[in-house]
């Protein structure tokens, strides 16, 4: 069984809030396109607005590389050999894969049917086949067939470099590291088979180096005593946090945007995400939430909150153009907040409801097959 990091809980969820808060202000909806209406409002114009669409812009620049960090971060404290490769493997196709299929089919795809995101001469039935073969218009769930893709390419690596987990030693890792950058100048140059199932999800991997990402994280979780170590001290905890600070903001002020950048800012951004988790809970407030049931029910319910947040994107655009919201400013504020804190906080509320009836149900049937076998 894993350790629970409360650190990494943190960061898992404010990457969660902060893809949330990334898909509150885009206007084009696949087919449909809307557009910012003649009589918008001045308050769409205004300071505040101005700045969420430009934090929006600094968000998109390291939070999906951010999530690769974590996963690889987390993965290392897996317990890893050579012989629970293919029941690890199996364990996160149940985790990624399998969501993808159902909240893809079932979720995802009727809602944005439903709502006019593809072209209206293409048949229901046709895109869903498209999408389970190809991974085509995946949406925000590409994200889990790409990661899955990662798992499966770097338990193929540690399989084949007969590293174990965790931790792998000083060596290893590095070379783990080296492979990572191999692989991905590899594939950059001779492309990833046409014919390959979902080629578009598995080639990202490569091109926009979440292998690269995963296996930092893997990094950072092999020497992450180091540092806990470093920010024992309050002095060094705040020193840390001030001079990642300055990194993070250096790394985005000074250097031309682009694929390397990411993965650095990532990198970066994860450290500071992680001092500053340590940091909060230094508060008495926030060590007592972090150890409090709802925190551990807020955290497990973060997948749901992805799963269920964008489709329902959709629904409010789809309402925001019908009552054309962007021309009055309550409507521009309702516009932005429904789809940021309001979105995050019903999607999370709604996953509890899943889980919740999942639970009952599961429980329910297993007391029937009980009653069943004494039958």
């Amino acid at each position: 069984m894993k350790k629970r990091i409360l650190e990494y809980e943190w960061i898992r969820i404010l990457a969660i809030f902060s893809v949330v808060w990334g898909h509150s202000a885009y206007l084009t909806e696949g087919y449909t396109k809307y557009s910012v209406p003649a009589s918008v409002s001045a308050l769409y114009y205004s300071d505040p607005a101005v700045f969420h669409r430009w934090l929006i812009e600094f968000i998109y620049s390291f939070h999906m590389p951010l999530f690769f960090v974590l996963s690889g971060a987390v993965f290392c404290l897996s317990n890893f050999s050579a012989d629970s490769a293919f029941r690890l493997l199996a364990k996160k196709f149940h985790r990624l894969f399998l969501p993808y299929i159902l909240w893809g089919c079932l979720f995802m795809i009727p809602i944005k049917y439903m709502f006019n995101w593809y072209s209206p001469d293409q048949n229901f039935f046709d895109i869903v086949i498209r999408y389970l073969v190809a991974g085509a218009n995946s949406g925000h769930l590409w994200f889990l067939a790409s990661l899955f893709a990662t798992f499966a390419i770097v338990i193929g690596s540690l399989k084949l470099l007969r590293i174990s987990l965790p931790p792998p030693q000083r060596n290893e890792i590095y070379f783990l590291l080296l492979f990572s950058v191999f692989l991905c100048c590899l594939i950059n140059i001779f492309g990833v088979n046409k014919f390959i199932p979902h080629r578009w999800e598995i080639r990202v991997v490569f091109e926009r180096y979440y292998l690269i990402c995963f296996v930092v994280g893997i990094l950072f979780g092999s020497k992450k005593d180091f540092l806990d170590n470093f920010l024992r001290s309050d002095k060094h905890l705040y020193l840390g946090l001030l001079i990642l600070g300055g990194i993070v903001t250096a790394i985005w002020i000074f250097t031309a945007p682009g694929l390397e950048r990411s993965v650095v800012l990532a990198g970066f951004v994860f450290i500071f995400l992680y001092v500053l988790s340590k940091l909060i809970m230094k508060l008495d407030i926030f060590c007592n939430f972090s150890h409090s049931s709802w925190f551990k029910l807020i955290s497990a319910n973060m997948m749901g909150v992805y799963l269920i947040h964008d489709p329902l994107n959709y629904v409010i655009l789809y309402i925001a153009n019908k009552f054309n919201w962007l021309s009055y400013d309550f409507g521009v504020f309702t516009f932005y907040s429904s789809r940021s804190i309001g979105l995050f906080v019903f999607s999370l509320l709604l996953s509890f409801c899943i889980s919740r009836g999942q639970s009952l149900f599961l429980s329910q049937l297993g007391c029937f097959k009980f009653r069943d076998r004494c039958s």
